[in-house]
């Protein structure tokens, strides 16, 4: 069985800090949360499309799956953007993740 890679679609997602990924209205969003919170808001963001995009990915086989990845922009309008903002602002981490991405910069 094949299993779908983070590096499969994330890796696009980050280094295109979204522009790419989201419309520009929910891109710009993001980018505002983080020139104001830094680069781990770039982590939530990804998280929180997956929370958004679940129901969705649930419904379909591997390829699919990533075609909805590839194409987030697709799926998440600019309708989700509160939505989007809600999931990345309501996610709760363990204390070592927030110590290992800051280790990163």
């Amino acid at each position: 069985m094949e299993e779908i890679k983070p590096r499969q679609y994330v890796y696009k997602w980050i280094m295109t800090l979204f522009s790419t990924t989201l419309s520009i209205k929910v891109c710009s969003h993001v980018w505002d949360l983080y020139f104001l919170d830094g680069i781990f808001i770039l982590y939530q963001a990804s998280i929180a499309i997956l929370r958004l995009l679940r129901p969705k990915l649930l419904q379909e086989d591997m390829e699919g799956i990533l075609k909805i990845l590839q194409n987030v922009s697709q799926h998440i309008t600019e309708d989700d953007e509160e939505k989007l903002v809600d999931h990345i602002f309501n996610m709760m981490y363990p204390q070592w993740v927030y110590e290992e991405i800051k280790s990163l910069n």
